[in-house]
């Protein structure tokens, strides 16, 4: 499978540390060079130990312009040159962009809900890591707050289910 990111999610992950995560569903995450640089402004020994688990990419030739931030911009441009499965982005506009070039796009709640479904969390994990997340200054409105808490009960009742 191949998934693109953004620095975002990652910077989020990281965050609240749960890259570990991350490469349990994904072995491998490329990024491009800009994402990678700006990562490695803020990187630590927890971020260092998953350095491995990131593919950095330089993209070649012409690239298409989308009028976002340069880290996102490159993201789906490496995203459509890879034919990625997957992108990682949480800029709304950046979102709305990648979908529109037949992208599949998931972001950092997206990636939360996904370990809770795929039981490598909890419930009450979840709601710990979402909080730690708006601590973090993940920015976030109250109905999507209240959509993703939701849909993390309803995972939560089917897993119960099961």
């Amino acid at each position: 499978m191949i998934v693109v990111s953004n620095a975002s999610p990652i910077i989020f992950l990281w965050k609240i540390k749960k890259l570990d995560l991350l490469f349990k569903l994904y072995e491998t995450i490329q990024i491009p060079k800009k994402v990678f640089e700006e990562l490695l402004k803020e990187k630590d020994d927890y971020f260092e130990s998953y350095l491995p688990n990131f593919q950095v990419e330089k993209i070649e030739g012409k690239l298409l312009s989308f009028q976002l931030h340069e880290g996102e911009s490159e993201a789906i441009n490496l995203a459509i040159k890879k034919k990625a499965n997957l992108i990682l982005l949480d800029d709304k506009k950046a979102r709305i962009v990648a979908k529109s070039m037949g992208l599949a796009v998931k972001g950092t709640l997206g990636l939360l809900l996904v370990f809770l479904n795929k039981k490598l969390i909890s419930y009450e994990e979840f709601k710990i890591l979402f909080d730690n997340l708006i601590n973090a200054n993940f920015r976030i409105d109250i109905i999507l707050y209240k959509e993703t808490l939701k849909e993390a009960e309803e995972i939560a009742h089917r897993r119960k289910l099961r």
